[in-house]
């Protein structure tokens, strides 16, 4: 392999080769980074599976502040 592969290899290919996710600020493997979630994916997951839910709560605490 030349040193322009090898360079190619590791800053494109390589799965050993660390990443850090800027929303988690950890580092993964790339073989691994596609499969992580992040603490944000997590919570925005959450809540759009309790999006009308969590309308609901929020339009009765601006009704009661609005008083």
């Amino acid at each position: 392999m030349t040193r322009a592969q090898l360079y190619d290899h590791i800053k494109m290919e390589c799965p050993k080769v660390k990443i850090l996710c800027q929303v988690c600020n950890r580092e993964y493997a790339r073989d691994e980074f596609h499969r992580h979630q992040c603490i944000k994916d997590f919570y925005v997951e959450k809540l759009n599976l309790m999006n009308h839910e969590l309308i609901e709560n929020l339009a009765d605490k601006l009704i009661l502040h609005k008083r």
